[in-house]
């Protein structure tokens, strides 16, 4: 069926009008508002929805690279340990001092040290700490499995822990207290009184 001009120009009419009566209806009015915004909403939640996956996701894989980065950086110093109270003055031989002050304990040679340094800031009222790193995991573990032997003395000494493992180190022993909280091969234990536990994440601390 063809309209003619007069026809298409009534039916026109007849829908302006409608619109026009309608446009003035309120209720129809809040009827379309109420579906439009329906509809941003449900695509607002839907973007919402998507950010928030995409968000969880990167922070998961941020976290897992850096989980693999401490682990990388940790396995690095294992051949490392760190003495405390070992008095500083000025031109010292740092390695002779370290071989010095082990030899009543554990027998230390120079060719078993790789090398040793001082870290931090220069402090008149303490000395440094020292970082020695040995040629092998056999000698550091040497050394380490003896550390007991300088209980009473001024001496102490730890493994040479990241920054995260350390924190977490920290963060243990205020829970669980001194003596139930130790590293080994630089992982965090936790004598619990029920079990020994592994601490690996912050999470395992809650």
């Amino acid at each position: 069926m063809v309209l003619t001009r007069d026809q298409k120009i009534e039916i026109t009419e007849i829908i302006q009008e409608t619109v026009s009566v309608l446009l003035n209806d309120e209720r129809f009015i809040n009827k379309i508002a109420d579906k439009v915004f329906e509809r941003i909403e449900s695509k607002m939640n839907q973007h919402l929805q998507e950010m928030e996956a995409s968000v969880a996701h990167l922070i998961k894989e941020n976290e897992s690279l850096s989980n693999e980065l401490d682990k990388a950086q940790q396995y690095s110093r294992r051949t490392n340990i760190r003495i405390f109270g070992l008095d500083e003055v000025a031109g010292e031989n740092i390695e002779a001092c370290v071989i010095n002050a082990m030899k009543d304990k554990v027998n230390v040679t120079s060719h078993m040290i790789d090398r040793c340094h001082r870290i931090g800031h220069l402090n008149k009222n303490k000395p440094r700490a020292i970082i020695v790193k040995f040629v092998n995991y056999k000698f550091k573990e040497l050394v380490f499995k003896n550390k007991k032997l300088f209980k009473g003395t001024k001496i102490i000494i730890t493994e040479d822990l990241t920054k995260n493992r350390y924190d977490l180190f920290k963060s243990a022993r205020e829970k669980y207290g001194i003596k139930n909280v130790w590293t080994y091969d630089g992982i965090i234990k936790v004598n619990t009184s029920k079990s020994i536990i592994s601490i690996k994440d912050k999470n395992d601390l809650v």
